[in-house]
């Protein structure tokens, strides 16, 4: 958008400016300008001749100097002779702007004003040419004796907010008759270069520049030839030196006031803006029609929806920061590239790459701030869930939106205490919580030891997954084997309570997997990470099933083929309802019970059958 409304005095222009010009001072190029030559009206001309104004009859001979002894190819002059003077001199500038290679001046105002400024007769001898050139407003023209003269140009110039002239209105219009620059009006009058003014003209339209033109400043202000006018005067300048260039005629006397301010110096003779015009005129000349660029401002867009593309791409997958030195470079690049570009066109915005890169850098301290708000939710949400090993890794990983709930496949464990009601029939409210306390503790760590995450706490046990938040290689070895290490524990613990003449505790548990529902499943009022699905069911009622059983842990079929660390063999199968097949559940071999007494389950039997043997054993839901 930057790049098709680019507007020259816009917001973003002094940023524009900075950059354009720095490139421009860079690239600039200092071989010498062979083909033009300045004549400066200079301080010490002005000592030697006299005062300004000169007498017009001192300007007749100057240029009659430079047609007839020179042999000079065109003059452009950059002063205006608003109002008649001597004569004699004024009838020899008239046959000179008649019949000499002489392009006189006029200014144009564009300026909208109370009273307008209308000052002498222009000169407007160029047919239509289509396009939508501005419309002058007033003007400064010769007075009405030099009418007749074969050519003029325009000698004014755009200023822009910063007081540096960039831009020049290359035509505009008076009346009907359209007016060129000075550059351009010396093509025009020269018969060799006046068939390459349509191309030119029409390039300009193509490109959007018919309203103005930003001159390139393509060379160096020491690559221009500058002879002081009195030398000419005084025939101390070799008649070769200038033979077949063309001449400018401008001032650098300070009492002239005619300096102006530009990319390339903070102050220079006005003809100079000139001169930079017409070098670019005459390279287009030289180069012919042939000879065409790829549009810039099109090429600078393609690279911003490039450059941006990536910007995001990298957003998503790396840290905010890393967009730093990834912008750094990018702006680097597109520098080195608008300096390329900058030699064919100047009517693209080099700053709009980099200002889409700034907009885009300004939104880390945004990501930070969201990172943040995601990483307290995260931490608030799953400290109670998951082991602190686990919640680093989902930090380190940064999970794409941990909470939201998604179906994936879990291994799921429940763990009970057997006969909770009777142990705590005939004991005190301490003792009571001393033995769920220390229970529950017991199979909390190996849970969150082999990095489970805890569902939820059921009074005297508790339902926990494998398998999210984070995806796990091996959710069921990881599962069972956080079983074993409960089944110890809990044997561990009631070795002490038995030694303190307390009774024993049986753990059963009962482990499935299987598709689920996972993430927040909780209200506005209180966040609640929890998972929803069948194998939850089947895991609760396989460790229900373990009462029937001597062995406190018990796998579901689903889970059992995908354990690899320990060897399991079958105990039964299970059926809940009329319609849902028998399941067979599986235990593992050699466990050790989690009572030393063995009480409250049947007495150890020899298992079925390995893996692979079906049952035809029935049990009813507990």
């Amino acid at each position: 958008m930057l790049q098709w409304r680019h507007q020259p005095n816009g917001l973003f222009s002094p940023f524009e400016h900075a950059i354009k010009d720095a490139i421009r001072r860079s690239i600039v190029d200092t071989r010498s300008e062979t083909r033009m030559v300045v004549i400066d009206i200079d301080e010490n001309s002005l000592n030697m001749v006299g005062p300004w104004p000169w007498p017009r009859s001192q300007m007749a001979q100057l240029i009659e100097d430079l047609v007839t002894e020179h042999g000079v190819r065109m003059i452009g002059l950059d002063v205006v002779f608003p109002a008649p003077a001597d004569p004699v001199g004024d009838m020899r500038l008239q046959a000179l702007a008649q019949f000499a290679p002489v392009v006189m001046a006029q200014v144009f105002d564009m300026n909208q004003r109370e009273q307008a400024i209308v000052s002498g007769v222009p000169i407007g001898t160029t047919p239509p040419i289509p396009g939508n050139w501005p419309q002058a407003q007033g003007h400064l023209a010769n007075h009405a004796g030099l009418s007749q003269a074969r050519c003029a140009g325009n000698i004014s110039s755009i200023i822009d907010t910063d007081g540096a002239v960039r831009r020049l209105n290359t035509v505009v219009t008076w009346g009907q008759a359209p007016q060129l620059s000075l550059g351009l009006a010396m093509l025009a009058c020269d018969t060799q270069t006046a068939a390459s003014l349509p191309r030119l003209l029409h390039s300009l339209v193509a490109s959007g520049q018919d309203q103005h033109w930003e001159v390139p400043y393509s060379k160096h202000l020491d690559a221009y030839t500058v002879i002081p006018a009195s030398q000419i005067l005084l025939q101390q300048v070799n008649k070769e030196r200038l033979r077949g260039k063309w001449v400018l005629i401008g001032s650098s006397a300070l009492g002239l006031n005619d300096t102006v301010s530009i990319p390339l110096a903070s102050s220079v003779p006005g003809v100079m803006v000139h001169a930079q015009a017409l070098s670019t005129w005459l390279d287009q000349v030289e180069q012919g029609p042939d000879s065409t660029h790829p549009s810039a401002r099109a090429i600078a867009v393609l690279w911003t929806l490039s450059t941006l593309a990536l910007l995001a791409w990298a957003m998503a997958r790396w840290r905010a920061w890393l967009l730093l030195p990834i912008g750094a470079a990018l702006t680097l690049t597109w520098l080195g590239l608008a300096s390329v570009l900058i030699t064919w066109q100047q009517s693209f915005s080099v700053s709009a790459p980099i200002l889409a890169y700034l907009a885009v850098l300004l939104m880390i301290p945004l990501a930070w701030w969201l990172t943040q708000k995601d990483r307290k939710q995260l931490l608030s949400t799953f400290a109670t869930y998951v082991a602190p090993s686990v919640l680093d890794k989902m930090l380190q990983q940064g999970l794409d939106k941990p909470l939201t709930p998604r179906h994936t496949r879990i291994t799921v464990l429940s763990a009970d205490m057997q006969n909770y009601s009777g142990l705590t029939a005939s004991g005190s409210l301490q003792e009571t919580a001393d033995l769920t306390r220390g229970f529950l503790q017991c199979i909390t760590e190996p849970l969150l030891t082999h990095q489970g995450t805890l569902d939820k706490y059921t009074g005297d046990g508790l339902v926990a997954f494998w398998g999210a938040p984070l995806d796990t290689p091996q959710p069921e070895n990881q599962a069972l084997q956080a079983a074993l290490e409960m089944v110890d524990a809990v044997h561990a613990w009631n070795l002490q309570r038995m030694a303190q003449g307390l009774p024993a505790a049986r753990l059963r548990i009962g482990i499935e997997s299987g598709q689920a529902l996972v993430g927040d499943l909780g209200t506005p009022f209180r966040s609640t990470y929890t998972a929803v699905g069948t194998c939850i069911n089947s895991a609760s009622k396989i460790q229900a099933a373990a009462k029937h059983h001597p062995h406190d842990i018990l796998v579901g079929e689903d889970a059992a083929v995908h354990m690899t660390d320990v060897k399991l063999v079958k105990v039964a199968d299970l059926q809940w309802g009329a319609t849902v097949r028998p399941k067979a559940v599986y235990a593992p071999i050699n466990a050790l019970q989690s009572n030393p007494e063995g009480g409250d389950a049947p007495m150890p039997g020899t298992p079925a059958a390995p893996v692979a043997t079906t049952s035809s054993a029935r049990l009813a839901s507990p």
